[in-house]
This record gives structure tokens, sequence and C-alpha cells, in this order.
């Protein structure tokens, strides 16, 4: 038997149908089998009953619902859990059945499946117990022995195995179909954010929602509201799959409304409808016009922006639905790149719309610029009247100008200067006529407002007697401008004459011209009494400026509103022009310092100068930053010098000066060592005596080698004064700087010099540089040939050259090669002091050369020093 259970519980790995099988299998040994499978939190999670009457089957299933233990009556199988020990009820006694029973109807259903004799035995494998087999013999009457328990523990362990293979099986393909359709939910998620990516506009972005939002959450339409510009009603920007007419009726709803987006939009919680039932409950208005779709289940879910909600997206399906807490964790996770998409579209356009409000400030600035440079120079008003009306007609794109003064007792306007396209717009009868006619131009004198006429039916409106004066009769027909701008001129209250701009075409004038043409008449009206001092002011500003850029520091000048004034270009190079720009506040922060706050404080103090000094997190860019406070004045004054390559040379002298004295402190140690070992009584045995003598001379030898080296280097970097130079013959020179190297047994030497090569140079500073790396080349040579060499290369210029076959240079020690007091790794600290290939760069560099160094580990090194082709000479 226990081989043929055996088979059929390994027919396949179905948990269900797995535990329904130990269940039918274990039959075979009573009347009755109860398997209950429970979960880590001791809850039933399984329960197959196997009975041969299916009514019975169907009342115990009935019973184990209605009446599951309890802790103060737990049946078999729960103290079986709690004690994993089997039990074997032999006889079931009424007192057993009362025990177990949790009421009167309880009892009548335990009495009804007539039990006779129990056994319960634990499904236990792994360590661990996975839920109970229930053994009852109700109509067979037989009694379980010991043998019984014994074979059905038996049997229990190898069903035990098998449920726990299948509920292994079972995870993992629910592991794996979560696992597939987050994968799938995520694939789509990312191609709704790759198409928003590409989406520009709020109207764009709405539609990728709900093309690709319904596509990854499987809807079948929706729409999206956005919030209006006044925050008071949320319009509809996109639809999929809704009717016309709930387009056309709900275009534009209130944000107050009591219909479902609306409401979700003022909670900003999502708001699920798995029916049109549901629906129709929340607001049978939406209902009806949603039913026209055709769909059932709604979803709406609320849109944020940065400063709060911005709208709302519905997505609508065809059937009805229930939204699992995945489907909300989609449709949640969904909104954020939709969120984020719409955002961004809302900054574009706000920064597109701002651009070209820029663009068009900018040209207009520019424009008036150009004016105030032009009137600068203008001395008489023919002279002001031709700059103005010039750049009036290509200002704003007008027919003809005009500008009109009043005359000296005020009863006349008369046209100065009058052009464009369209003359008779200012001849005939325009060139000279009363100034208190009840015209645009008079009215514009009197009440010194300016007067746009659009259209013939403004004329009309407004003027309708002006077909009946002389000076229209005598100009004919078809010289009347269809539509004008008339700035009057005033200084000082007074008013001067008028600046006339026509146009043959009806227009509409926007209120960025208006408020152009506007400044050009108030530029106009001032440039007769103001043209020489702005001239000169134009001129003291320009040799400021032209001075301030002369400068190696940066100036940047601050009102009281801390907006930029002016900046250098070489302050706008240290600051980053994007964020000092003239009209625009300082920068909070630069580099870290609170720069706002420094130029806020400047404001109110007391000292005459505030200095701090400001570094990039990596120190690599050092500034002093001066400000001069305003003490009564209206700008803030700030000074910026880079000091970094200053800073940068401090640190290394600190560290040259931390390193040498170090390196000083070694040999003094050892120094004062030994004359301590001598007066405490070494002196007078005369081989420590000796012994300590010894180490002191070849301290004191070290330590005049250190000096020596310091000197050299200390020389080599002043360089306050060109170094002495001689004619020096190289060949000789090499000669006698290897005829002192002490050389390793068996190491071959090589010189190779053209005899007549001379060069014009240093000899200390040559010589030392050269048997520095002769003597580096000695140290390390232990077995091979060392090379020196000279020769003269096609730019004339002369190459010395010592190579080794050495141990070589490490790759890793190649970037610090040329540090001081650097003597390689510590595992294989050389001798020295750190200090000759500083030093020989140094002095190669102090005498116009550069050195170079080619080396490969463990096979050898060769160091190059190329002089100049102008210290270079040949013995004729």
């Amino acid at each position: 038997m226990l081989t043929h259970a055996s088979r059929l519980l390994a027919i396949d790995l179905d948990y269900d149908e797995t535990v329904s099988r130990v269940a039918f299998l274990l039959s075979g040994l009573a009347d009755w089998c109860v398997v209950e499978t429970v979960d880590t939190d001791g809850s039933c999670a399984q329960l197959a009953v196997a009975h041969d009457d299916p009514r019975k089957r169907a009342l115990a299933e009935q019973m184990w619902q209605l009446y599951p233990p309890t802790a103060d009556r737990p049946d078999l199988s729960r103290r079986l859990l709690k004690t994993g020990r089997p039990e074997l009820v032999s006889d079931v006694s009424e007192g057993f059945l009362q025990s177990v029973a949790q009421t009167a109807d309880h009892l009548r259903m335990l009495h009804e499946l007539g039990l006779r004799s129990l056994l319960a035995v634990p499904l236990r494998t792994r360590g661990r117990v996975l839920g109970t087999i229930l053994l009852a013999n109700a109509e067979s009457s037989k009694r379980f022995t010991e043998e019984d328990l014994e074979i059905a523990e038996d049997l229990a362990r190898r069903a035990a195995l098998a449920i726990d293979n299948a509920a292994l099986h079972k995870s993992e393909q629910e592991a794996r179909r979560r696992a597939e359709r987050a994968a799938e939910r995520i694939g789509r998620l990312q191609a709704l954010t790759a198409a928003l990516s590409r989406a520009l506009t709020p109207t764009v972005v709405a539609e990728v929602m709900l093309g690709q939002g319904a596509v990854a959450v499987g809807a079948d339409g929706g729409f999206v509201r956005l919030l209006t510009a006044d925050a008071s009603h949320l319009r509809l920007v996109a639809t999929a799959g809704t009717s016309e007419r709930f387009a056309r009726s709900y275009s534009l709803v209130p944000i107050m409304s009591q219909l479902p987006d609306a409401v979700v939009f003022r909670s900003g919680v999502e708001g699920y409808f798995e029916s049109a039932a549901e629906l129709r409950a929340a607001s049978s208005e939406f209902a009806s016009l949603h039913e026209e779709s055709g769909h059932q289940a709604v979803v709406f879910v609320p849109l944020h922006g940065f400063d709060g909600p911005i709208g709302v997206m519905a997505l609508t399906f065809a059937d009805a639905r229930t939204f699992d807490g995945e489907d909300r964790e989609l449709l949640t996770a969904l909104a954020d790149p939709c969120d984020q998409a719409l955002e961004r579209a809302r900054l574009y356009e706000a920064e597109r719309q701002a651009r070209a409000a820029a663009e068009l400030a900018i040209e207009q600035t520019t424009r008036l610029q150009r004016l105030a440079a032009e009137l600068a120079a203008a001395l008489t008003c023919a002279e002001v009247a031709e700059v103005v009306v010039t750049e009036g007609i290509a200002s704003i794109d007008a027919d003809a100008s005009a500008l009109q003064l009043l005359s000296a007792d005020g009863t006349m306007l008369e046209v100065v200067c009058g052009k464009g396209s369209d003359r008779a717009l200012i001849e005939a009868g325009w060139r000279r006529f009363p100034s208190d006619l009840r015209v645009p131009s008079g009215d514009a004198l009197r009440t010194l407002e300016p007067v746009f006429i659009e259209s013939n039916e403004d004329i009309r409106e407004h003027y309708p007697d002006l077909d009946g004066y002389p000076h229209m009769r005598d100009a004919g027909a078809g010289t009347r401008a269809r539509a004008g701008a008339h700035i009057p001129l005033i200084v000082s209250g007074q008013p001067l004459g008028v600046l006339f701009l026509g146009f043959s075409r009806a227009r509409r004038f926007s209120e960025p011209q208006r408020s152009f043409v506007v400044a050009l008449g108030r530029q106009c009206a001032q440039a007769l009494k103001r043209a020489q001092l702005y001239e000169t002011e134009l001129e003291g500003r320009g040799r400021l400026s032209r001075l301030v850029e002369r400068l190696h520091e940066g100036v940047v000048s601050v009102d009281a509103r801390g907006h930029v004034e002016f900046a250098s270009s070489t302050a706008k190079q240290m600051l980053c022009a994007a964020s000092l720009k003239e009209g625009r506040p300082v920068p909070e922060t630069w580099l870290g310092f609170p720069l706002a706050d420094f130029v806020a404080a400047l404001s109110d103090a007391d000292q005459r100068v505030v200095e701090a000094q400001v570094a990039s997190p990596d120190r690599a860019r050092v500034f002093s930053l001066m400000g001069i406070p305003a003490a009564g004045s209206e700008a803030v004054l700030l000074v910026v010098t880079d000091v970094s390559a200053s800073e940068q040379r401090r640190r290394v002298e600190r560290e040259f000066i931390d390193n040498a004295a170090h390196e000083l402190r070694t040999p003094l140690a050892a120094i004062t060592s030994a004359i301590e070992r001598l007066q405490a009584g070494a002196r007078e045995d005369p081989e420590r005596r000796d012994r300590f003598l010894g180490h002191i001379q070849h301290e004191s030898a070290r330590l005049n080698r250190l000096a020596s080296s310091l000197l050299v280097l200390a020389r080599a970097q002043t360089r306050e004064a060109e170094p002495q130079r001689e004619e020096i013959p190289v060949c000789g020179l090499l000669e006698e700087l290897v005829s002192g190297l002490t050389l390793n047994p068996g190491i071959e030497l090589r010189l190779d010099c053209p005899a007549d090569l001379v060069v014009h140079s240093n000899r200390d500073l040559l010589e030392h540089a050269v048997l520095n790396l002769a003597s580096n080349a000695a140290r390390h040579t232990t077995s091979g040939a060392i090379g020196v060499s000279a020769r003269l290369l096609d730019d004339d210029s002369v190459m010395l050259e010592v190579s080794d076959t050495g141990s070589g240079i490490a790759p890793e020690e190649f970037d610090r090669l040329f540090d001081r007091f650097y003597r390689g790794p510590r595992e294989v600290r050389r001798a020295g002091f750190g200090l000759g290939l500083p030093i020989t760069k140094e002095a190669v560099e102090a005498i116009g050369g550069r050195i170079e160094i080619d080396s490969i580990h463990g096979e050898g090194t060769t160091a190059r020093i190329v002089l100049p082709a102008v210290d270079v000479t040949m013995e004729a």
C-alpha cells in the first residue's frame, strides 16, 4: 500500500489535486478521511473530505465551515498542531463528542456523522507541520489500533512531502505569474513614459495619456480634464470613446460641481466605480451620458502638479470589473508619469510664452536703446523728429508717421517731420491744424493721454464730425487713416506735441505695442531737453564699462532690491553668466556660498568693506569676494578676484615646508640620539664611540645632501632672475658626471655623444639634473647596462637621454613621480628623500627645457631632457 501511495502522490504537482488525492488515498484505511492544511498563522488553508456518501461528506464540510475549532474547544487536529503528537481515540464516547461540540446543533451534526473511532496524525516534513490527517470509522464500527496509527503516520509523512512539494510548485508558479504580470505592466508604463517624453503641450500629453494609458491598464476609453487658468473650471482637453454629446455638454465643468470627476479633483483621491449601477448611484446626470458610450466601469485619477491639483483623468471600461489591489497600484503608478509630463508640458508652455514675451521685450528694449543712442546724438528738433519717426514706422510696421509739435503760442499743431509709404495720411490738411480741433491728436494733447484708433468704426463713434472739417474736405477721399496711435509728448507735465503713427488698414494694438509707443513718445518728448546730458552720461557709462572690462577682477553692481544692475564679463565668467543677468535677482548661492544673504547684509553694513572667501568643494577654484556696502547709496558693489593660483601656491608651500621639516627632523633626531649616547658614557668605549661618531657623520652628510637639494629646488623655483648661462660642451659634461657614478657589479656603462655638441645653459642646474637621473639609473640597475647619450634633433633642439635595464617603475606610480618627498609605495619604500625627480624637473624647466620619462616595470627606464633650439650650438 505504501508503494502504491508513493506512486499515486507523485502523479503531478497541482496543490489542490494533491490534497484531495491524499484524502482519497487514506480513505481506504477508514470510513472518513479529513485532510486539513494550515497557513503560517494557523488558519485553515485547504480542507479535503473523503467519504463514500456525498450527503454525509457535504454535512461534514458544512460543519467545518459553521463550527471551526476554538481555543476553548479544540478538536483532535488543533491539539495535534499544538503538541505535534499523533492522537488515537479507539472508542468515541458521548463525553468526547460533548467536549468538542460548540452548540447543540453542532452536537447533532456530530451524532449524525456516527463517529465510532478516531485517529489524527500530523503532516510533518522538513521540520514543519503542514496540517493534519483525521481518520474516522463510523459505519464499519472498526476500532483503530496502534498498528493503524503507525501505518497512518507513515502515509502522512509521504503525503506531507507530496503536499509540500505541490505547495512549493504552486508558490513558484504564482511568483512567476506575478513577475510576468509585473514585467508586462512595467513595459506598458515604460512605453507610456517614452511617449509622454515626446509630448510638449498639455493637449498632446493628455492624448498620449488616453492612448498609451488605456493600453497600460486595459481600458477602452476615457477623457482628461485640466484646470483652467483662473482655477474655476475643469476643461475637457482630450477624449477617447466618449459620445459627441458628452464632449459638448461637459466641455467645461465647475470645480465645485458634484460630478464625479470634480469631486475626485477636490478630494485628491481616486474614484472607482466598478459598474454602471455604482456610477448611477453616485451621479445619475453623469451616468446618463457615460452610458451612451456603452461602457460600464470607470475610474477617476486625480492629476497633481508641483503646486497642487491640475486636473483629473478618467479611464472607462466596456465591462463591469473589480479593481483589485494590483489594479489600484498600477493606476496610481500610471498617474505619476502623467503628472510629471503634464507639469513639464505646462512649464514648457509657460517657458515658450515667457521666451516669446522676453524676445519681444528684448526686441523692444533693443529698439528703445538704439533710439536712446540716436536721440543722444540729436541736437535739434528736426534731428529728434527724424530719428523718432523712422523708428516709429519700423517698430510697429506703420504706413506713415509724423511728429506734430505745438506752436509757441500753443494754438497750432505742425508736422516737423513726416514720412511713410502712404504719405496721404500726413499730407494735405494734416500738415498744420488748430490744436483745439476735435480730432485724435487734439484730444491726446488736451487729456495728456494716448489715443488709439483701431478702425473706421472707432472714428465714426468718437469723431462723427471729422468729415466736416475744412482740412478733410481739401485732402480728398481716401486720405483718412483707418487706424492710428496718437501719443502726447510731455515733459514735466507740459505738452510739447503729438507723435502720430498711422495705418491704412484696421488693426488691434496689443498691450506690449501700446506700452512701446508710449515709451517711444516719452523718449521723444525728453530728447531735446536731455540730449546733451544723456550723451554725456552715455559716454561716461561707456568709459566706466570699458575700464571695468579691462580689470582682472569681476565687478558686479546690485541695486537696493537685490537685482543686478551691471556685471562685467569677467564677473559673469566667474559667477556663471546664466545666473548673473542685468535686471535679475542676484543668485541665492554661488559654490555653496550664500551670495544673496551676503548682498542683503551689505545694505545695512556699518563697515566700509566686507570680505569673504568662496571656494569650490574640491577647492580647485578659490575666489576672494569683496563687498562695498551701500552706506546710503542705491547700489552695492561686489569685486570678485580669482585667487585659485595663489591659494594653490600657498598650499604647495605649506606642504613643502611640512615635508621638509619632517625630513630634516629624521637626521637631526639620529644625531641627537647619538650625542646623548656619547654623553651617557659611550665616549669612554672606543668601539661604541667610533660607531656613534660614524652615525653622526652619516646623518650629517645626509642632512647636508638634503639641504643642498632644497637649495637647488628653491633656486630653480625662485626664477626671479634668469639663470646665468654659459657655453657647455655636452660630451665633456657627460663624461665628467658618469666618471663619478658607483655602479653595481657587472653593469656596463655606455656613453654616446657627438664631440662637438655645445649648449648655452646654466651648468649647475643642468649638471644637477643629469647627475640625478644617472644616479637613479645606477642605484636601480643590478644587471644589464646603463646608457647615457646626447644628440641633436631635427628641430635643432638637443636631447640628453639616460636609459637603464633596471627594475623600472610601476604604472600606478607615474602620476606621483614628480611629487616632492614621494618615495614609492610603503612596502617598497626606497632610500633617499623623495626630492630627486621634483628637483630635476624644476631645474630643467628653469633652464627652459622639459623632462620625459618612459618605463616598463621589470625591464627598465628611459629619462630624457630636451633643451630648446635656442640653447643649442655646434662647434665649428
